[in-house]
């Protein structure tokens, strides 16, 4: 595996969810768009890491939950192109009070 490569990976396990303090992260986030995904309004994210490698994330418009990432990675010089679903129910997700 390549330098380049183990950066990536690196970088995957550090950034569990980048989008959760994306500032503190050295990340850049931008809204690009509303699109329709499976029948359902989602928000299209852009996500720029420190690295300069680059996901879009969909977010359920009505519940902004999480349900799509994609991003091409570049291992051993080729780009690899990848989509995740996340099938998660809102029943999987409970309220966190934090205190300070």
């Amino acid at each position: 595996m390549s330098a380049e490569d183990l950066k990536s990976v690196s970088e995957e396990f550090r950034f569990r969810w980048p989008v959760l303090d994306y500032k503190v992260k050295g990340n850049q986030i931008e809204l690009v768009a509303k699109e329709d995904l499976e029948g359902k309004p989602a928000y299209r994210v852009k996500l720029t890491s420190k690295n300069g490698n680059i996901r879009f994330y969909l977010f359920d418009a009505t519940s902004f939950l999480p349900v799509k990432w994609e991003e091409t990675r570049v291992v051993e010089g080729k780009e690899i192109p990848g989509i995740v679903f996340l099938r998660l129910s809102r029943s999987e997700w409970r309220e966190v009070r934090v205190q300070d």
